[in-house]
């Protein structure tokens, strides 16, 4: 996730508010590590010092509402989800129309999968919030929200508005290339993987998402072969990008080169998909005991793997 961001207004003020006293230098080192704006600190060192400014009782409820948010996302990082509940919410009643609260409470649920109480306290953020900062974020996230509780349509629209706000995140690109997908919106999910790839070029992920759509689609098969290879020379590793190019193969009719990467691919992991395309190109290549063992793994690993391949137009 993102580093929480203050405005500078705020930390300057919590400053001011903790100068006053005579061990001002004490509380000055307490402000500097519960906001840790240089990154100097452990999760843990924030949590001390926003603990002794919390207990010196002195702030207003502006301030201490940043101290109670900056708790919260160290007990976040440290995967502390109650704790950082817990101050999120305070701040939310000591700033109960401030539009931050409601997202970095949000941005918790969204971690515990918990979609509904994410879904409303993004709402609510966006709301509160519409010319925010962390607007474009918000809405991103209540279209994750969405996409988790299977509302694709409105995932889509939450998506769209994000990219309408904020054009150079990949990651922006890419779920939205997810809900096409599913759709079966297949150039559409291409055109925003490319954004995603335009974006972030060195990533291997980005070049495997495309080479899938392609493969699914059946259609823009060399592309799709250029975008494996691609995926492949960044991460010789990826079983991912390894079974997409075995579909590729499958699609190209070129049975020895699909059976080489599925066989790769399963060196490297476990996959259903895998065993599943290893079948079929052992099966075209006329061993057909060796198939149907293949059918028989992935089946085990997933028992609707059958109905995915059947699916792509891809069968025993």
């Amino acid at each position: 996730m993102r580093r929480i961001s203050l405005t500078a207004g705020l930390v300057l003020a919590c400053v001011a508010a903790v100068a006053a006293p005579a061990s001002a230098q004490d509380d000055i080192g307490n402000d500097y590590m519960c906001f840790d704006s240089n990154e100097e600190f452990t999760p843990e060192q924030q949590v001390a010092g926003c603990n002794t400014m919390i207990r010196g009782g002195n702030l207003p409820d502006e301030d201490l509402a940043a101290v109670f948010a900056m708790r919260g996302w160290s007990y976040q990082e440290l995967g502390d989800f109650p704790a950082a509940l817990d101050d999120y919410s305070e701040k939310i009643r000591l700033q109960p129309d401030a539009a931050d609260g409601y997202g970095w409470r949000g941005s918790v649920y969204l971690q515990q999968s918990d979609y509904e109480k994410a879904l409303a306290d993004y709402s609510r953020a966006i709301e509160l919030g519409p010319d925010a900062p962390d607007v474009a974020l918000w809405y991103h996230d209540r279209g994750a929200a969405r996409y988790n509780l299977g509302d694709r349509q409105a995932a889509l629209a939450d998506y769209d508005q994000a990219l309408a706000l904020l054009t150079d995140d990949p990651m922006f690109y890419t779920d939205r290339g997810y809900v096409h997908f599913e759709l079966e919106d297949f150039p559409r999910a291409i055109a925003d993987y490319t954004q995603a790839i335009n974006l972030a070029p060195d990533d291997a992920a980005n070049w495997n998402d495309r080479c899938w759509a392609r493969a699914v689609w059946g259609r823009q098969l060399v592309e799709a072969l250029d975008d494996c290879n691609e995926a492949v020379a960044l991460d010789s590793a990826s079983f991912s990008a390894l079974d997409s190019r075995g579909l590729v193969h499958l699609r190209r009719e070129e049975w020895d080169l699909a059976l080489a990467d599925y066989e790769a691919s399963l060196d490297v992991e476990t996959s259903a998909s895998a065993y599943y395309g290893r079948g079929i190109a052992l099966s075209r290549l006329g061993r057909e005991r060796d198939g149907e063992a293949n059918y028989v793994m992935a089946t085990r690993l997933d028992p609707a793997i059958a109905e995915t391949y059947a699916g792509f137009g891809m069968v025993p």
